[in-house]
């Protein structure tokens, strides 16, 4: 779009990038320094510059591909295949001649400024905020991922932070866990935990379940597939935290055909069985 207009065209777009990535200096112990290597962390431009120099890396790795494995092995490859800058996934089939080590070589020969590390598993791995797991019957199942050093500190509620802030955390957090995870006893575990990590913040009952109840309504669910559900409706009171719920998830597991949904109403929890089979 900028390319089209009087103002912005491409000579001055490159002209841009050329300033920004050869003068980028820095101050270190009273002396200057000039990067000559990179982009400047921080800037702008940085992520589209990152994002289309590995798009440019990523061109050329499936080019070689191709030439050595075909045409059909590269677009197989290629389903299972993503990339987020310089964070890739992929799933591998073991049957297939090339090892990950072996494409690992292939992608970091392209240049040697960006080397790629990886981390392979059978059952589990991170990739972003997300961890991807296969299960037993080799189904695909996500949950959220923190990182060893992710102390999860958030505000106390008696900081002096603006009301509105502290309203927003738990709901936008709530809402994540919903985005993130399709395992819904998992999901309610992980619920639980965000629950209890507020209360000891001292956030007050309702707050927490005002901002559990949105993030359901503008949440992922598909609210018209809900209709006409028969339910199988256990009331809880607010004390969710002390009740067992161990008896609940039980009972959902042995349920092929049932579905875990929240619904909180004021003071009170309802963990409703949505079951397709009355």
């Amino acid at each position: 779009h900028l390319c089209k207009t009087k103002k912005h065209n491409k000579e001055f777009i490159l002209d841009a990038l050329e300033l920004v990535l050869n003068n980028n200096y820095f101050t270190y112990k009273e002396k200057v320094f000039k990067q000559i290597h990179g982009c400047a962390m921080g800037t702008n431009l940085a992520p589209a510059y990152a994002n289309l120099f590995m798009a440019f890396i990523e061109k050329r790795f499936f080019k070689q591909m191709k030439q050595l494995k075909g045409k059909e092995f590269t677009e197989k490859f290629r389903k299972t295949y993503y990339r987020y800058l310089d964070d890739i996934f992929f799933v591998w089939d073991e049957t297939d001649q090339l090892t990950t080590s072996n494409l690992l070589s292939i992608f970091n020969s392209i240049t040697k400024n960006i080397q790629l590390t990886k981390e392979e598993d059978k059952k589990s791995l991170p990739f972003l905020d997300l961890r991807i797991n296969i299960s037993k019957d080799l189904k695909i199942f996500t949950d959220i991922y923190r990182k060893d050093t992710d102390s999860q500190s958030y505000i106390h509620f008696e900081s002096k932070h603006p009301r509105h802030i502290k309203r927003n955390i738990p709901y936008i957090l709530f809402r994540i866990l919903n985005f993130f995870i399709s395992n819904d006893i998992l999901l309610l575990y992980r619920q639980i935990e965000l629950y209890r990590k507020f209360q000891e913040l001292k956030y007050p009952t309702n707050l927490l379940l005002d901002a559990l109840h949105k993030s359901f309504i503008q949440g992922p669910t598909n609210k018209k597939s809900m209709n006409n559900q028969n339910f199988l409706c256990l009331p809880y009171n607010e004390n969710i935290i002390n009740f067992n719920t161990m008896r609940l998830l039980d009972f959902a597991k042995e349920s092929t055909n049932s579905k875990l949904v929240f619904q909180c109403q004021k003071n009170t929890i309802q963990f409703n069985l949505k079951c397709n089979n009355p």
